[in-house]
């Protein structure tokens, strides 16, 4: 079976574990579609490795579902390993003192 209709049938399945693992194994043109679903269905953690982790991803798409999680410590990793991570958003949650 294509890659291509693998990937389809993870999109279709929602399960955003599997298109985190799918992205990590494979390079995709669908980073967008996948990084809406792991978004979506708002497991913090995972929205923190999939910025950290996957290339093209919507770093600020992730970044306000870990901020609304209000797990400092995530956020706080978020902000130190995530490129791209907006810092300034990041400083008004954490107080980095």
């Amino acid at each position: 079976m294509p890659l291509e209709k693998i990937e389809e049938e993870i999109l279709k399945e929602l399960n955003p574990k599997k298109s985190y693992i799918f992205l990590k194994a494979f390079k995709s043109k669908q980073v967008e579609n996948h990084g809406i679903l792991v978004s979506s269905l708002g497991n913090p953690e995972l929205n923190y490795k999939f910025a950290r982790d996957i290339a093209g991803s919507d770093v600020l798409r992730h970044e306000k579902v870990v901020i609304n999680s209000n797990d400092l410590q995530l956020i706080y990793r978020f902000a130190l390993d995530v490129k791209g991570a907006y810092t300034s958003n990041l400083s008004k949650v954490v107080n980095l003192q």
